[in-house]
């Protein structure tokens, strides 16, 4: 038990056994202080999570629906609300071992308000990076489209 707390108990303790309950007004105070920076300190615990958790999902691997890859330019299908553009995506393409690993990062999360649907955006790369011999391996999620979408 801490040290207030061990006191404000042995006195309210002999004060009841007096008769006339007292609490001494200073123990309520540092209570109260106590309660007053432990909100604080929680308020602001909690809007700095926040915080990191929407710089977090800025760059991130997108969700796709459908991939079509061609020697200069790529074309896929994601989930918009009304405000994607294709600079709001890298794409990425490294070989590695025996494969082209492929991603595609959005940059800029869409914050529009409008009803989700799914859109195509064709995006050109450097294809110079890319042995056509080789196996493309995907990075992102695929996801299968909804029967009722287009």
């Amino acid at each position: 038990m801490p040290h207030g707390r061990r006191i404000w108990t042995s006195l309210l303790w002999s004060s009841l056994n007096r008769g006339t309950p007292q609490i001494p007004l200073g123990l309520i105070k540092l209570e109260l202080n106590m309660k007053k920076h432990f909100t604080l300190g929680l308020l602001i615990l909690t809007s700095v999570s926040a915080c990191n958790s929407l710089e977090s999902q800025a760059n991130y691997l997108e969700p796709l629906y459908s991939v079509n890859v061609k020697a200069t330019e790529i074309t896929f299908e994601v989930k918009s609300n009304g405000c994607t553009r294709a600079d709001d995506f890298h794409i990425g393409i490294a070989p590695v071992n025996e494969t082209n690993r492929l991603w595609i990062e959005r940059l800029n999360m869409d914050r529009c308000r409008k009803m989700p649907r799914i859109i195509e955006i064709t995006k050109g790369y450097d294809g110079s990076k890319v042995d056509i011999d080789r196996p493309i391996i995907l990075e992102n999620l695929l996801l299968v489209k909804p029967a009722n979408r287009r």
